[in-house]
Parts: structure tokens; C-alpha cells; sequence
């Protein structure tokens, strides 16, 4: 029904000469004739928006709708129906992604910029298959500057032309295109086998910490069966895991969630909440979950030695922790004042740039563990 109106709306936005077709879902696509420049083009695309904007009755719902348009034009962007439709539809994803309820006119950059995305994903999947990946460690020291006893796994990309790539460039790219559960798995596989040699080199237990996708979080609790198989596998010491899951993760926890962390907690595997205070902060979850690490998000460390309020902050964000049992990491730290500020607020461990960058396991090895 609400298409049906939709559809009447976008007819009287064109002449009789036009043609409109619904290509399915939601999306249609109008033909306009002797439209040659792009502000007659433009034209158009206000009136379709003008007219979608007053709501719609349907039944006795109301309902209010936007168009995201693309635009392309013939014979500039396309010769054939195949290239003028594929073009406009690069132009429409591009209006959603800057906001929706707008119009892009296709550029041969939009398509540049698709061709990239797609020769990454290829890349990435060839990456995994010729193991160009390899996990970096960061140190996370205890607070009095001196021991190390965990260390933050963080994936690096070997790429072949374009050298060593860290994830901000191609993790959100597995995420939007169901790769992350392979990369994942691969991370996972690969901290194992690393926790395992850190722990037979060590004199004191090492525990490695991993970052989990929400993606690779599932309700059926397969990502915890993996983690726990692992470990019986390699038979890795108890506590030399943690977890690090986002906030957003754990919001509006039900059961099966709970029952999961639970499982995990049973075998000694431990599970921190990363980048705490950025997210949909609650204490409610604090004390349902079984968290045992709360790692401060970097922002509040930041400014931490000129800002009164982000001292205040990280303060109780620590005694909380300490009061629920919980540790605390404080993550981005890069200056001796921020350091000595939360030595002071008896902050329990320190990660970041002031004592050391992540390194390859190669350095962390001989750097940080071996005598």
C-alpha cells in the first residue's frame, strides 16, 4: 500500500514522455526524456523529494518516507541500460551515505572508489589464504611501570605493494562484507599459538588480550565454544585470555548473553570491556556480567593533565571498578603527567605509547619477555 502511493507521488513528478519502473523493494528508477543538463536533472530530483515529504496514510498508520537518489546521465556516465542503471545506483548509495533524503549525480570517482572497495575485499580474502596477516603486541604494564603481565594483540596486514597496514584500513571493510568472522578466526587461532610460546618462555603468567567484532558475537554462543576448545586444545594456562568486547556489545544483556560470559568465566577465560566510558555506559550491566577488566577509553586519557573533568571521570570510573572487584586499564597513555596522575588514582595498569608502541612478536619476545 505504501508503495502503491509512493509510486502515484513519483508520477506526478514527470510528463507523460517519462517512464517509471519499480525495480523491487523499495527502489525505483525514472526515465526522463530530453533532460541533457544536470540542473534540469536537479529539477526533478527536488520535486521527487518535495513530494514524498508530507506523510502517507496507510490504513491508520502514518507514515513518513525519503528518497536517496542517484543520477546519471546518457550518453556521458553509460551507454547501455546496464552501465546508466549501475552508475545511478553507486550515485543513491553515496546520497544514503552521507545522510539519505538527498541526491548524488554519479562521478567516474564514485566508481574508482567502488572498484577500490571490491579489489580490497579480494586482496583481504587472498591475505587470509597466503597468511600475510601477523599479530602485533602491545604491552600493558602494571601501574608501577616495572612488570608486564598482559599484552594487547593487535592485527597488522603485510600487503605485498603497499607494506605494513593496520587495521582501521581494512576491518571495517571485512565487517561490511562478512569477512570478519574469517579474519577472526584467524586472530583467534594465532593469539593461541602465541599465548602458548609467551607462557613456555615466561617466568610469570602472560595474559594476552583480544578484540572480538560484535560480528563475531553470536547468539547460539559458537564464538565461546571456539575460544574454550582452543584452550583445552593448546592447554593454556588459566587467566591467560582476555576477551575485550565494546560496551554497545553488552547493552540490554539478556540471559544468553550472561549465560555466555558465565561459560567462559568456568574456564578461566577472562573478559574485559574495551574503550569503557565511549559506549552506552551502564553499571547496571557491571553487575550482572562477569567482567573482570574495565580498559578507559583513550579519549578521556587524552587531555587527562589540563582537564578537571576528565580527571574526575577516570577517578570514579576506577573506584567503581574497584568497589565491583574489577581492574582497570588505562588505555593511550603518552605523557609522564598522565602516567603519574593515574599512578596516583591507584589505576592497575597502563597501556600505551609512554612505555611502549606495539611491536612484532619477534620484539615483544625478546624485549619483553626473555631475561
Amino acid at each position: 500500500l505504501l508503495l502503491h502511493q509512493v509510486a502515484n507521488r513519483l508520477k506526478a513528478c514527470i510528463t507523460e514522455q517519462d517512464i517509471i519502473a519499480r525495480l523491487g523493494g523499495d527502489e525505483f528508477t525514472l526515465i526522463l526524456q530530453n533532460v541533457t543538463d544536470l540542473e534540469r536533472a536537479a529539477k526533478v530530483a527536488n520535486s521527487v523529494q518535495h513530494a514524498l515529504l508530507t506523510s502517507i496514510q496507510v490504513k491508520k498508520e502514518t507514515v513518513y518516507v525519503t528518497a536517496s537518489i542517484g543520477i546519471t546521465l546518457y550518453p556521458e556516465h553509460g551507454k547501455t541500460v546496464e552501465e546508466l542503471v549501475k552508475r545511478a545506483d553507486q550515485a543513491m548509495y553515496l546520497s544514503k551515505k552521507k545522510g539519505r533524503n538527498r541526491y548524488e549525480f554519479f562521478s567516474y570517482s564514485i566508481e574508482e572508489k567502488a572498484t577500490e572497495k571490491r579489489k580490497l575485499i579480494e586482496e583481504i580474502k587472498l591475505g587470509l589464504k597466503e597468511n600475510q596477516f601477523e599479530l602485533y603486541y602491545q604491552p600493558i604494564f602494571s601501574v608501577d611501570g616495572k612488570s608486564i603481565t598482559k599484552a594487547e594483540a593487535l592485527i597488522r596486514w603485510n600487503h605485498p605493494q603497499k607494506g605494513l597496514i593496520g587495521p582501521n584500513e581494512f576491518i571495517p571493510m571485512a565487517e561490511k562484507n562478512g569477512l570478519i568472522s574469517d579474519i577472526g578466526r584467524w586472530v583467534k587461532s594465532q593469539a593461541i599459538q602465541d599465548c602458548t610460546l609467551f607462557n613456555k618462555i615466561s617466568k610469570r603468567l602472560i595474559q594476552v588480550s583480544v578484540n572480538t567484532s560484535p560480528l563475531e558475537i553470536d547468539r547460539s554462543g559458537e564464538w565461546v565454544e571456539q575460544w574454550i576448545q582452543a584452550s583445552k586444545q593448546f592447554n593454556l594456562p588459566e587467566h591467560s585470555v582476555l576477551i575485550e568486547v565494546t560496551e554497545n556489545t553488552l547493552m540490554g544483556t539478556d540471559s544468553e548473553i550472561k549465560r555466555q560470559l558465565r561459560r567462559l568465566s568456568e574456564f578461566q577465560i577472562d573478559v574485559a570491556i574495551d574503550d569503557f566510558g565511549v559506549g552506552y555506559s551502564s553499571l547496571a550491566y557491571l553487575q550482572r556480567l562477569d567482567i573482570d577488566i574495565l580498559k578507559i577509553d583513550r579519549s578521556f586519557i587524552k587531555d587527562i593533565e589540563k582537564n578537571d573533568n576528565s580527571i574526575a571521570l577516570v577517578r570514579a570510573i576506577i573506584t567503581m571498578a574497584h568497589n565491583l572487584n574489577v581492574e582497570v586499564v588505562a588505555e593511550g597513555v603518552e605523557k609522564q603527567e598522565q602516567y603519574m596522575l593515574l599512578k596516583q588514582m591507584q589505576c592497575d595498569y597502563i597501556q600505551g605509547y609512554y612505555f611502549s608502541k606495539p611491536v612484532s612478536k619477534k620484539v615483544f619476545v625478546s624485549e619483553f619477555i626473555e631475561e
